[in-house]
C-alpha cells in the first residue's frame, strides 16, 4: 500500500488538514466580501473631482416656470371649447381653440364632421364652471371644470381635466385646449 493513506490517518495530519481547511474557506470568504462590496482600505478617498473644462459649464439643476394667474383668454378658450367641440355644435369655432393633442393630426374637414378625439356630452349643459386651477405658466395651464347636465330628471355634475397651450408668438400667440380629460372614479369595494 501507499504511504499517503496511513499519513492520513494520524491525529496530527487531521488536525493540520482541518486547520488548513478553515484557512482556505476564511480566505475565500473574504475574496467574495472584497468582491461584493468592492472597496479596500486604501479606497475609501472620495474619487477626484473632474476638472472644469473651457467647453463644458456645469449642469444646473432645472427651474421650475414661474406660475402665473390664469389668463382671461384661457378661460375664453376653455368656455369657447366646452359650448362647441363638447357639445358637437359649430364646430368650426372649436377648431380655432383645439391644440394638436385634439386634432390629432386631422384635417379642418376631418375634424368638421365631429368624429374627434374628444367625449362629447350629449345631455344640455346647464353650467360649466373653471373650480380649480392645477398649475398656470405663461405657456401652459390645466384646469378641473365641473359640467353640470340634466339628465332625465336629475342634475349630474362631470368633472374634467382640461390642459391648455399657448400657441404662437407676439400678437399672433392664441390659448388652445389641448388635452380634455373626464375624471372617472374608481369604485372602491366595501370590505367583505
Amino acid at each position: 500500500m501507499s504511504a499517503l493513506p496511513s499519513t492520513l490517518r494520524s491525529h496530527r495530519a487531521t488536525r493540520r488538514f482541518f486547520y488548513v481547511s478553515v484557512l482556505v474557506l476564511v480566505a475565500g470568504v473574504i475574496a467574495i466580501l472584497v468582491t461584493i462590496f468592492g472597496r479596500t482600505a486604501s479606497d475609501t478617498s472620495a474619487p477626484a473631482a473632474p476638472t472644469p473644462s473651457a467647453k463644458h459649464s456645469p449642469a444646473r439643476p432645472a427651474t421650475r416656470p414661474r406660475t402665473v394667474p390664469l389668463s382671461a383668454q384661457a378661460r375664453q378658450a376653455t368656455a369657447t371649447f366646452i359650448k362647441t367641440a363638447v357639445v358637437r355644435k359649430h364646430l368650426e369655432q372649436a377648431w380655432n381653440v383645439s391644440g394638436p393633442g385634439i386634432r390629432q393630426g386631422m384635417t379642418r374637414r376631418q375634424f368638421l364632421s365631429g368624429n374627434i378625439a374628444v367625449v362629447p356630452i350629449t345631455q344640455p349643459i346647464l353650467q360649466a364652471t373653471i373650480y380649480k386651477v392645477d398649475y398656470s405658466y405663461a405657456d401652459r395651464a390645466q384646469v378641473e371644470v365641473a359640467v353640470a347636465y340634466r339628465q332625465g330628471k336629475r342634475t349630474k355634475i362631470q368633472v374634467v381635466f382640461v390642459g391648455l397651450k399657448r400657441l404662437g408668438k407676439g400678437t399672433s400667440a392664441h390659448w388652445v385646449v389641448d388635452t380634455w380629460q373626464p375624471w372617472v372614479p374608481i369604485p372602491v369595494r366595501a370590505t367583505p
